[in-house]
């Protein structure tokens, strides 16, 4: 009969209702994957800074150490000139 529908070929598109669930689980994943890049941002960021405090922690020592050298020289020179 012509009336009659033919429901042997599948519908390209997503049925209304299904619709709103796509959006949600696009939208879910979406922020997974902005959260996962941010937590990744935010290690590279304190393995930058750990390193960056080692490094002024050395140079924090050696300029100690230049200044207590400078230091016992300007004592020398100072009992020398007595």
């Amino acid at each position: 009969p012509a009336a009659a529908a033919d429901f042997s070929e599948p519908l390209d598109e997503p049925a209304a209702d299904d619709e709103p669930a796509d959006a949600a689980a696009l939208k879910r994943k979406k922020n997974t994957d902005a959260a996962r890049r941010s937590r990744m941002r935010k290690i590279l960021r304190i393995e930058t800074l750990e390193s960056r405090v080692s490094e002024l922690e050395g140079e924090n020592t050696r300029l100690s150490q230049l200044v207590a050298q400078l230091e016992a020289e300007k004592a020398a020179m100072a009992r020398a000139v007595l």
